[in-house]
């Protein structure tokens, strides 16, 4: 997930649901937000947002959200691993030294386009 502000900040976070306990609970959160999707209707000074779960991607206006979507945005950003603004790279585990590991798993909010293909929906 991407969430671009009005000024061009960019923050960018994901979600790998591969190994969570939880898997269940964000593939059913985001197969309700993208049941019924808002018109893409950005304004200036409002932040847009670009999520993607498998080769879906939504674009919507932060004005615009309701209901799952909204809900599956702030789960992503309080959440979700943060992403370096050079790449889609996980930032490297500071206790480890290692980056994250890599290989064909869900994705919720990846950025990249033909990178690490999501094998789910999530």
């Amino acid at each position: 997930m991407t969430r671009i502000g009005w000024d061009g900040t960019m923050q960018r976070r994901m979600v790998d649901t591969a190994q969570r306990s939880d898997s269940r609970q964000w593939e059913d959160l985001a197969a309700r937000a993208l049941a019924l999707l808002p018109l893409y209707r950005p304004v200036p000074r409002v932040p847009v947002y670009h999520v993607r779960v498998d080769d879906q991607v939504v674009q919507a206006a932060e004005r615009d959200l309701a209901g799952a979507l909204r809900d599956l945005i702030t789960a992503v950003l309080s959440q979700g691993e943060e992403l370096l603004a050079a790449g889609w790279l996980p930032r490297r585990n500071a206790a480890a030294g290692l980056p994250a590991e890599r290989g064909r798993r869900s994705r919720i909010g990846h950025p990249a386009t033909g990178r690490i293909r999501p094998v789910i929906t999530a």
